[in-house]
């Protein structure tokens, strides 16, 4: 390999070569003459330069040597730095079970009565709607039918809710729901109707429950920030009742090929990121089933799903964050409803908002960039819902901390994931 400074003074040659010869052809001397005289004058060249090659190398930050020749090389710039392309981001929010039971819709109605109309479910909201509404995309989880009438209303076990329920999810800055649970088909069919109707009237979208085949294939989408969201959602089952055959579109139950193929149909119509919420697990056990866990590790090795929700357990339950491409929230708890340790348990009042920012990778796809959490609680005495942060009437201590301790246990909040943040300010 030849030496950088022998590379110069080659260089240097070259040009002393060429000029000398030019030079001595415009004299009037013969050509033989010229030739002499242009090689006499390369081999002292030559000479010359091969003399300030071997000399001491010039080090990194000394002036340069001070000939002509050296001053006469053109400072190229350097080239421009490719821009790095901006990676998209988008900021989703989850909250868990809203069951209207009796006491809660008797509240709604009670509401109702100071307002002048049937039913108002607006102010057990209004502590969390801001929280709600900053959110790029925020997603309930409805667990129960809904009205359009306001006709056979009921609470547990069948449930029945007032159409004003939707419209107050819709006017606190929801954008859709999952529906698929074990209280979807309490009406049969026709409360699944009635509730996609109710939805569709809102502006809501929804997931888990269709009103044809045709329907149940598509995804619910949403498109934010550029970006392409698909929800799925699906149950474990129904409480015993069974919808009719060559009818199951009705309510999506959870199937391992059924999740793949429609999380594959999804990605095909175009979504960026998928979206899987999931009713399951067993009820109030904080600690994930053995089931949850053999189906969650069965649906992280599809790459056609970026996230999956839980809920139906009416306790928290941890955040698996080992992986920011294969994230689990497994249970949000309850985030309305009028369960308690009178039923219950105490945790049964405890719910969590959590927020997941997803950012697009160089190589395509979305993982999950960063996820924070917001501790709730239900307020029995007016069934208000109580975050943790963002309010002057904040959730207790007690259930904030049983909150943290239960969706941190697998390690979101810390070593070796410390993906999430235990808390959502700013």
């Amino acid at each position: 390999m030849v030496a950088p400074r022998r590379v110069g003074a080659t260089v240097f040659l070259a040009v002393a070569i060429v000029t000398t010869g030019l030079g001595v052809e415009s004299n009037n001397r013969p050509a033989g003459d010229r030739n002499v005289g242009a090689i006499e004058q390369a081999i002292g060249s030559i000479q010359t330069g091969l003399a300030w090659a071997d000399s001491e190398p010039i080090r990194r930050g000394e002036a340069p040597l001070d000939t002509d020749f050296e001053r006469r090389l053109p400072q190229l710039p350097e080239p421009p730095r490719p821009k790095a392309k901006p990676q998209r981001q988008v900021t989703v929010l989850f909250t868990g079970d809203m069951i209207p039971h009796g006491p809660v819709t008797r509240q709604g109605q009670a509401y109702g009565r100071q307002r002048g109309v049937s039913f108002d479910f607006g102010p057990m909201f209004a502590e969390v709607a801001d929280i709600v509404g900053a959110a790029d995309l925020a997603l309930c989880h409805m667990e129960s039918p809904l009205s359009s009438t306001n006709t056979r209303l009921g609470g547990y076990p069948v449930f029945n809710a007032p159409h004003e329920l939707a419209e107050a999810v819709a006017s606190v800055g929801y954008d859709g729901c999952s529906l698929a649970s074990n209280h979807s088909y309490d009406r049969g069919e026709s409360g699944v109707l009635d509730t996609a109707a109710v939805l569709d009237e809102v502006g809501l979208g929804f997931s888990g429950i269709a009103r044809s085949a045709a329907e149940a294939a598509e995804a619910a989408t949403y498109d934010v920030n550029g970006i392409r969201i698909a929800h799925l959602s699906f149950t474990y089952g129904l409480n015993g009742f069974r919808v009719p055959a060559g009818k199951e579109y009705l309510v999506d139950l959870i199937d391992p090929d059924l999740i793949d193929a429609r999380a594959l149909a999804a990605r095909d119509a175009g979504a960026d990121v998928v979206i899987v919420s999931l009713h399951w697990g067993s009820e109030y056990v904080s600690t994930p089933s053995a089931a949850q866990t053999s189906l969650a590790d069965r649906l992280r090795g599809n790459p056609n799903i970026d996230l999956i929700v839980g809920h139906h357990s009416h306790v928290v339950q941890p955040i698996d964050a080992a992986d920011p491409a294969e994230v689990v929230v497994f249970g949000l708890g309850n985030f309305l409803s009028n369960q308690s340790a009178d039923c219950c348990l105490r945790a049964t009042q405890d719910g969590v908002i959590v927020q997941v920012t997803l950012e697009e990778t160089r190589s395509g796809g979305f993982v999950v960039e960063s996820g924070c959490i917001i501790p709730t609680w239900v307020d029995r005495s007016d069934f208000v819902i109580l975050p943790a942060e963002g309010s002057d009437r904040p959730a207790p201590s007690t259930s904030v901390d049983r909150t943290r301790e239960a969706a941190g246990a697998l390690g979101a909040f810390g070593p070796p994931a410390a993906l999430f943040e235990p808390h959502c300010s700013k």
